[in-house]
């Protein structure tokens, strides 16, 4: 994000509690942005409307702007709107500062699993604390659902989502991927197929964010479904209509203190882990198109 994206999400949770907002949809978002103008520089609503730009506003700077809001600044793409009629992209939730090359103001950082991991970190790179920690942890359990992660140094105020772009959503009626589709409720899969996301944990540090992705970058981790039970065994059910339970448990090495140094994993999951293991792991079948 940029300073200026940084700064407003400060603004953002000193208006509010200090805690962040958990929105479930872009009319949820729309409400809220049109009560907290001031936290975005806006001075007034000039037009808002369903069709491309929502909204026209005036800025504190006189400036007047053509605003498109999505809940995710991704679904600017998605839903194929035309950059040419917006000045810039008012979204809830974003992972880049431009989308099809639109700025974009956010709300919250986005951090999520892109389907296919960034680039690779290589071997002689250490890990870190953190990331040690996690995966240690991973290995003693077998395995732990994200939601059971944000407890201690890793509690924070971060969510972690999961992206469905249009052409993986649209496989959902042929059955493809039935791993994800077994624990996908149908307020999950309607939210998916809306806002092209699903949401995997909230309570996550920062930290515990950039633990994962770099764990998955490494190769050291993966994302599996798993059943509600055990999502509720874990760490609770999470009250989001997109929210579908998953577990973040560790590939089959395990680094020593030494970077160049590795260990076969031991079998020291609970009964519950190990009677999971024949559940397969979640790859989806996605070209990258660039972190948004």
């Amino acid at each position: 994000m940029t300073p200026g994206n940084q700064q407003l999400e400060r603004r953002v949770g000193e208006a509010s509690t200090g805690k962040p907002i958990a929105l479930q949809s872009e009319a949820e978002f729309r409400k809220w942005f049109e009560q907290n103008l001031l936290a975005f520089g806006v001075r007034k609503i000039i037009l808002s409307q369903e069709p491309c730009p929502d909204y026209v506003l005036q800025m504190q700077d006189g400036r007047i702007v053509r605003v498109e809001a999505e809940l995710f600044a991704v679904n600017f793409r998605y839903h194929r709107h035309d950059p040419r009629k917006v000045d810039f992209i008012l979204a809830a939730y974003s992972h880049a500062d431009f989308v099809e090359g639109v700025p974009v103001k956010a709300l919250h950082r986005l951090h999520v699993w892109d389907v296919e991991p960034g680039a690779p970190i290589p071997e002689s790179v250490p890990l870190s604390r953190d990331e040690r920690t996690l995966l240690r942890t991973l290995r003693d359990t077998g395995g732990l659902a994200v939601t059971a992660l944000g407890e201690g140094r890793f509690a924070g105020d971060h969510t972690l989502w999961l992206r469905f772009p249009p052409h993986r959503v649209a496989e959902f009626p042929r059955g493809i991927d039935e791993s994800i589709l077994t624990v996908l409720p149908p307020d999950a899969k309607r939210f998916i197929k809306k806002h092209h996301h699903a949401l995997i944990a909230t309570g996550l540090s920062k930290s515990a964010c950039a633990a994962i992705d770099c764990l998955l970058r490494r190769g050291l981790a993966k994302y599996r479904p798993i059943a509600f039970i055990c999502a509720l065994m874990d760490g609770g059910i999470v009250d989001h209509p997109g929210w579908i339970p998953m577990e973040l448990c560790p590939t089959e090495e395990y680094p020593a203190d030494s970077p160049s140094t590795r260990e076969r994993l031991t079998a020291t999951g609970s009964d519950r882990s190990r009677a999971r293991e024949s559940q397969p792991s979640v790859t989806p079948r996605v070209k990258s198109t660039g972190k948004v």
